[in-house]
């Protein structure tokens, strides 16, 4: 094993495993060991816990401030954030318009404003954190997957902007109005399990869908359900009827 997988395969295994107590300094580390080795240039990072690991070795204590050294790294394509909790402020991430894969769940985030020029972005994740306004998604065009699932009371008007979409997470928001979702004609998997719908027929006209998950929606009637499935005959719709 060369020096640079040496280290790098110390740092899989861990903070505690490389005696490192500056979680930026590490980060710092893991960047130089990311590079391409003739430009210097990152264009994937992964800093979110190591869940084989036991709890003292997982990276789970990342805060805003260890964030940073991130905002050196203009050409990446691929960010995963994941699982850091104490997460709540993006501003470092402002700069990185070449991302296309953003992973920041099961964090403390609420404001979205740093993401407003990451018009590149085709993936993005924000599942458990404190969001309810997605204003600042609404440039975002190239959006294809996005999961919003457990966050707070959603606010869905922004959503009509993001046409790319196929595949869309808001499970457990309390939503009750699918009606922004009814222009979203390329949606293909649509996952609104946990919330407080009546109604599906702004899902009627979408002809691409081809999955829908409506489980633990305890208002919603089963004709709506049947009426959906008419509309959609090739849908597979999962919900709390079945057999």
């Amino acid at each position: 094993m060369n020096e640079k997988d040496a280290i790098e395969d110390a740092f899989d295994k861990g903070l505690d495993a490389i005696g490192k107590r500056n979680l930026s300094q590490w980060i710092e580390r893991k960047i130089r060991i990311n590079a391409d080795d003739e430009k210097q240039e990152v264009r994937k990072l992964t800093l979110c816990p190591d869940m084989s690991m036991p709890t003292s070795a997982r990276c789970e204590k990342m805060t805003d401030a260890h964030l940073r050294p991130l905002a050196n790294l203009p050409n990446l394509e691929y960010l995963d954030l994941n699982g850091n909790r104490l997460i709540t402020n993006l501003t470092p991430l402002a700069g990185l318009g070449e991302l296309k894969k953003l992973y920041l769940g099961n964090n403390a985030i609420a404001n979205l404003t740093p993401l407003v020029g990451l018009n590149k972005l085709k993936t993005l994740d924000l599942n458990n954190n404190e969001i309810s306004d997605l204003g600042n998604l609404s440039d975002l065009k190239q959006l294809e997957k996005l999961n919003l699932s457990d966050n707070q009371n959603l606010d869905l008007a922004s959503l009509p902007s993001l046409l790319e979409l196929k595949e869309l997470r808001l499970e457990n928001n309390e939503i009750s109005d699918l009606s922004p979702l009814s222009g979203l004609a390329k949606l293909e998997e649509l996952y609104l399990n946990c919330n407080q719908i009546e109604d599906l027929t702004p899902l009627m006209e979408i002809g691409n869908l081809e999955s829908v998950e409506l489980k633990g929606n305890s208002y919603l009637p089963k004709p709506q359900i049947d009426k959906l499935q008419k509309s959609l005959p090739k849908c597979k719709i999962s919900h709390d009827y079945e057999i």
